[in-house]
């Protein structure tokens, strides 16, 4: 076994390993088979395989797309319009984390 360096997170993993687990980042150097995890009756396990490039994007948009709403409801005039504008960026952003999350899922 040896460990190599996480793309995403730069912390050393196994090589044998199907994720980091520090930040959840697939690796591409895991091997085919999956290895079944054993669990209580009832239990299910979720592997999530998305980078946190797409989650943070999602937070970003989140975040931008409220403080546009906040934004539209307390100013008036040019400044409605700016949060208006900013609420759709930040919806924009939100909605290109969602993609590329669902596009590099495995």
């Amino acid at each position: 076994m040896a460990l190599i360096k996480c793309g995403e997170c730069q912390n050393e993993v196994s090589d044998r390993a199907a994720a980091c687990p520090h930040c959840g980042n697939p690796m591409s150097a895991a091997p085919a088979a999956v290895t079944p995890v054993e669990t209580q009756p009832g239990h299910v396990v979720t592997t999530e395989a998305t980078g946190k490039t797409h989650k943070i994007l999602q937070a970003v948009g989140t975040g931008v797309f409220l403080l546009g709403l906040v934004s539209c409801v307390v100013a008036t005039g040019f400044a409605s319009n700016a949060g208006a504008a900013l609420a759709f960026l930040g919806a924009l952003v939100y909605v290109a984390g969602a993609t590329g999350a669902w596009w590099h899922h495995a």
